[in-house]
């Protein structure tokens, strides 16, 4: 009998465990499945911004000029200042031809990997416009804008002229002997060229050469008379007195050279100035392009980089590389709308 009511208790003290586990497994699953989803979130890996491994190697910047040139300068400059903020070397390649298309075409066909850039100018929105160009505007991507300089039209020393007015009278009183020189067919100095011809009513010839250092080279030997630019490309040459300025293609004179009168001063409504900066293939992905331009904007803010630049007439214009993109495209509409097309 003793037994017979142990057997009972154990048997209710069993019942009793395996109640109490019973819900303590339900209560365990319940909580369980929460803990899972719980779970499944906190150990999920957080979701980081993508970053790229960039640059493992030597960057080149295509400058579609020749040598000697301010676009060519003004590149130099900066890649010898920005390879410290890069980590790599920058080599810079000229390429030039086709009043800059050949470079530009050589950049706007490269491989859109941050490796290949090109130094442009507005001769880039230009040559689509009047050239049978094998790239579109629309092909670059900007990446920051270093520069923009107004031009000055300057003449050889020694002549027979040594201001404006007197270059305009000998020119009319000698039709078709004064010979301007730019740096390319379709470029801001050669539309410029061509507007100071027909706004001073002269008879005068317009020879296109591949870069604004040859068009130096070709006044100072006496093989053209006059030719715009800016003034990084010849201020060595005015300091010896083997160029002239003799007025700057703006409203208002340059502070730079305060003594040369304005074209507008003069009686004239002819504008050249020209900005450069740095592009890349329009393909090139957001992050490669911060990667560039952070380190170029370092440099452009690096005081041996301005003393550089202002040692050498330049002025440093930064614009960002959405903001440089915008110009680069306005610019072309611009000049599209002057042209008629």
């Amino acid at each position: 009998m003793f037994m017979s009511k142990g057997r009972k208790v154990v048997s209710l003290i069993l019942a009793l465990i395996m109640a109490v586990a019973s819900l303590t497994a339900c209560s365990a699953s319940g909580s369980g499945s929460s803990n899972t989803s719980g779970s499944t979130n906190t150990t999920e890996p957080a979701k980081e911004q993508k970053s790229v491994d960039f640059p493992k190697k030597p960057v080149t910047i295509i400058v579609p000029f020749s040598a000697g040139g301010s676009a060519d300068l003004t590149t130099r400059i900066l890649a010898s200042s920005a390879e410290k903020y890069l980590g790599q070397t920058i080599i810079v390649e000229n390429a030039p031809g086709g009043g800059g298309m050949v470079g530009q075409n050589k950049g706007a066909q490269a491989k859109p990997d941050g490796y290949t850039l090109t130094t442009v100018t507005t001769s880039v929105t230009i040559n689509p416009l009047l050239n049978e160009a094998p790239y579109s505007v629309e092909d670059f991507r900007g990446i920051i804008q270093l520069t923009e300089e107004t031009d000055f039209l300057v003449v050889q020393s020694g002549k027979e002229y040594t201001n404006f007015q007197e270059f305009i009278e000998y020119a009319k009183k000698n039709p078709d002997t004064i010979k301007f020189g730019c740096s390319g067919k379709g470029t801001t100095d050669d539309l410029a060229n061509e507007a100071m011809i027909k706004a001073t009513g002269i008879s005068a010839s317009n020879i296109p050469f591949d870069g604004s250092g040859l068009a130096i080279t070709a006044i100072l030997g006496g093989h053209v008379d006059a030719i715009i630019g800016g003034p990084s490309s010849f201020d060595n040459h005015i300091k010896e007195g083997t160029l002239i300025p003799i007025a700057s293609l703006t409203e208002e004179r340059n502070p730079m050279f305060p003594d040369v009168p304005s074209i507008k001063e003069l009686g004239y409504d002819v504008y050249s100035g020209a900005w450069r900066g740095i592009a890349a293939p329009d393909d090139t992905s957001d992050e490669v392009v911060q990667i560039l331009h952070e380190a170029f904007k370092n440099a452009m803010e690096d005081p041996e980089y301005i003393e550089q630049m202002t040692n050498s007439q330049l002025s440093v214009n930064y614009l960002s590389n959405e903001d440089f993109s915008s110009k680069i495209m306005n610019t072309y509409e611009m000049y599209k709308e002057a042209i008629g097309k």
